[in-house]
């Protein structure tokens, strides 16, 4: 099965596809390496839900079926918290799918369970890319799941709106500082953002980015988790670059509160008003879908 990952500023999102460890059952099946004909039939659950997902899902199930005519993959989803409900009832039932969908969080209240296969020999292990693989790999150096997907978080440019006001798109900080300056100046808010993950995201990238750049960071990492105080000095400065943002008026934080991810912020774009909007990669193929006013 071809895999896409989510990576957020060099660590992974949650969004975790895991294959089960079937030997509570007394039986392992490897399912990317398999050389025989016998017929297999495999059960994938997860909580992709909307149709733009589900679709790429079953278009990369598809394929690998393709090419294993002897495996069928039937994909099963299920929305919001009823997810987890449904999966920890399966779990303690022993009547688990062969391969399903969790988060980081869930991850490690059931790693110590045995319901997870080692996938650290599969043939596309090597397609990781180190920093992906530092954070796969368990202290027993098992690999218990693959990311579904990496992407990139990064800052939207409405190049005619740029255009139309002689701006340059800004390269560095301190050039989008400027033109974020220039915009309040002609009475627009600069950067639409989300009451999800826009402003979150930048807090987290401008606080660890220098963590994940040193040589030293799987010591600092450790530190951060025996002591907190040491977590809230390196995210203090991506706090306080949020906070400038705020107070500068380049964003504006009561429409913020209202703006849901993925819903409103790609409306708010579309409206041409803005020549910024802060959100996930995974929006571009709905943004070029659905724009046709200008180009970004």
């Amino acid at each position: 099965m071809k895999a896409k990952i989510i990576s957020l500023f060099h660590y992974l999102l949650v969004f975790l596809l895991i294959i089960f460890n079937t030997s509570c059952q007394a039986k392992s099946i490897n399912i990317v390496d398999t050389n025989n004909n016998d017929q297999i039939e495999l059960n994938f659950y997860g909580y992709k839900t909307e149709a733009i997902n589900v679709v790429a899902i079953e278009e990369i199930l598809q394929a690998y079926m393709d090419k294993n005519p002897n495996i069928t993959i039937t994909y099963e989803s299920v929305k919001g918290t009823e997810y987890y409900e449904i999966l920890k009832k399966r779990l303690a039932s022993n009547n688990y799918d062969d391969i399903f969908m969790i988060d980081e969080d869930n991850l490690q209240q059931l790693t110590n369970y045995n319901y997870f296969e080692d996938l650290s020999k599969l043939k596309t292990i090597k397609n990781f890319n180190t920093n992906s693989l530092e954070q796969m790999v368990q202290p027993d150096n098992t690999i218990p799941y693959i990311p579904t997907s990496i992407s990139a978080f990064g800052l939207y440019c409405n190049l005619d709106l740029l255009e139309k006001h002689h701006q340059s798109v800004p390269k560095n900080n301190q050039e989008f500082m400027a033109v974020c300056q220039y915009f309040i100046e002609q009475g627009i808010t600069p950067i639409i953002a989300n009451n999800d993950i826009s402003l979150k995201t930048i807090a987290l990238a401008k606080g660890l980015y220098p963590i994940y750049q040193s040589p030293e960071k799987d010591r600092i990492i450790a530190s951060l988790n025996q002591d907190p105080s040491i977590l809230c000095n390196y995210l203090k400065e991506g706090y306080q670059y949020v906070k400038q943002l705020i107070d500068n008026k380049f964003i504006d934080a009561a429409t913020t509160l209202k703006t849901e991810k993925t819903a409103d912020d790609l409306i708010q774009f579309e409206e041409n008003k803005n020549p910024f909007m802060l959100t996930g990669a995974w929006a571009s193929v709905r943004v070029e879908k659905k724009f046709t006013r200008f180009k970004f």
